[in-house]
């Protein structure tokens, strides 16, 4: 009873126990904290390793979408009636102008199955060209019909490194007659691959079929042309995707994503040193680490304020000569209210869609990659009932300007054909210049009155063309688009009707059968 009546209960003051409750909540508070920075740091982990394969998948995808402009370039020549017909001259012509308006593209040539070099873009037309060897790569265009992509080559003309693409070149029975090649410098790889906007510690490099490296971001000139390390070519090997650990050209380890370049054989590889992921994390954590021991003293020091405020608010609320009024004036803890913004009604998209929309310097209208391109996507996407007329344009006249009157004339009458047809064309049709002296009309208009629509249309462009003085004139020819008809055989055959009306007599509209 004594003992019993000898305990007395602990007095502590306001402020002492609002301490002793921050204290109490600083210790699970500390674990919290340290199981959240652990999570933290997975998650990190998970994020730069999906940043990682996100941004090489891009800049891979981006990078197929070059080659694969380069290869519907190559179609759309092999596929013309100077190939198919066999008419070599003209054929060189064609493309030493398709190589030398596109500056990725090294030469363009054209080969039998025996080797034996027909033409090619570097050298004037007739010039005897050394034979080159029909590579195991390049069979499947004489065998199969198809397109390839090789590895690093060395070209037989230029001597220069190179990558090639070859597409099939049919007689007119659909036999494979030749092989057109065209070069691609590996300065425009790396280029395509510098615009993809990597961040500068990470190295981005293109790996061909047989693990030799095409371009990389860093140290190009030392590695290109090198095997990748023995790691990064087994994990290429086993699947050719993902993120894994190896080794780069320089003996970094790296956290490296694993990107297939389209339908080429290569590989995109993009690595981010381990030295510079770990000290990503080791910040992350002392920034964790700060934040949460400056939170545990803040903690404290609120407690303390608050607790002295309580107390000064219950000894004011004890005394006698209080004003009238509540029975204390201690107003509870701001209630913390937190609004959410809502979004916007509307966010902004940029509808930059497809790279950016190239226009000819000259003409100011689409040019051959954005016009084949944007004609592509209309066509697939025509709605039903609609088709797409097709205007091959071809000036008739125009090398005698040149010639007679200097290249200043020909580019103003380049000029003045582009304002023609941006006169006579409505808003939603589609003008371009393929290159040279050639420019190509899409139209959309009803099935049932597409080639009326767009017989008028060729016959006021002759009309105003050939009033634009000098001998300048034009040939037309004019293709209706088939149900599932790709826009390369579109234009062959437009193409093919332009070259019926040039023999007919020129300056006049042939419809494609």
């Amino acid at each position: 009873m004594l003992a019993k009546a000898d305990a007395r209960p602990l007095h502590l003051g306001i402020r002492a126990w609002m301490l002793i409750v921050s204290l109490s909540a600083a210790l699970p508070m500390l674990a919290l904290l340290l199981a959240v920075t652990l999570w933290r740091l997975q998650d990190f982990a998970a994020q730069q390793q999906s940043r990682l394969q996100r941004q090489a998948q891009q800049a891979a995808t981006a990078l197929a979408h070059v080659v694969e402009l380069r290869l519907v370039l190559l179609r759309t020549v092999a596929g013309g009636v100077a190939a198919r017909e066999g008419l070599l001259q003209t054929l060189h012509e064609i493309s030493a102008r398709a190589a030398a308006e596109d500056p990725l593209i090294g030469s363009i040539s054209l080969t039998d199955a025996q080797g034996r070099q027909w033409l090619n873009s570097q050298a004037p037309f007739g010039t005897p060209l050394p034979p080159t060897a029909v590579r195991e790569g390049e069979r499947p265009v004489f065998e199969q019909g198809r397109s390839v992509v090789s590895p690093l080559v060395t070209g037989a003309y230029s001597g220069e490194r190179v990558v090639g693409l070859a597409v099939p070149v049919r007689d007119a029975r659909g036999q494979v007659r030749y092989s057109l090649r065209a070069t691609l410098r590996l300065g425009g790889l790396a280029q395509a691959l510098a615009a993809a906007d990597l961040p500068p510690e990470w190295v981005g490099a293109v790996v061909d079929q047989r693990m030799t490296v095409l371009a990389r971001t860093q140290e190009a000139e030392r590695f290109t042309g090198s095997v990748v390390s023995e790691s990064l070519q087994a994990a290429i090997r086993a699947g050719g995707g993902g993120v894994v650990r190896a080794l780069t050209l320089d003996g970094q380890r790296a956290l490296i994503a694993i990107a297939a370049v389209g339908h080429t054989g290569w590989h995109l590889t993009l690595g981010a040193p381990e030295s510079l992921v770990d000290r990503h994390e080791r910040e992350l954590l002392w920034q964790v680490m700060r934040f949460g021991a400056g939170v545990v003293v803040l903690g404290l020091l609120v407690s303390l304020l608050a607790g002295q405020q309580v107390a000064r608010s219950v000894a004011r609320a004890t005394r006698h000569d209080v004003p009238p009024g509540p029975p204390t004036p201690v107003r509870e803890l701001a209630q913390i209210r937190h609004h959410f913004q809502a979004v916007r009604d509307e966010a902004r998209r940029a509808a930059a869609a497809l790279e950016e929309a190239r226009l000819d310097a000259l003409t100011g209208l689409p040019g051959r990659a954005a016009l084949l391109e944007v004609a592509a996507q209309r066509l697939a996407g025509l709605p039903g009932g609609e088709s797409m007329a097709l205007l091959f344009i071809d000036l008739d006249g125009f090398k005698a300007i040149n010639d007679e009157r200097g290249h200043d004339a020909g580019d103003r009458a380049l000029q003045a054909v582009a304002g023609v047809l941006q006169a006579q064309l409505r808003g939603q049709d589609l003008p371009g210049r393929l290159g040279g002296d050639e420019f190509v009309v899409c139209l959309g208009a009803r099935q049932d009155l597409a080639a009326t629509i767009a017989g008028q249309v060729a016959a006021r462009i002759v009309s105003e063309v050939g009033q634009l003085g000098n001998g300048l004139g034009c040939s037309i020819g004019l293709a209706i688009s088939r149900p599932g008809e790709p826009l390369a055989a579109l234009i062959e055959r437009a193409d093919a009707a332009m070259l019926q009306a040039k023999r007919s007599g020129r300056n006049r509209v042939q419809a494609a059968p």
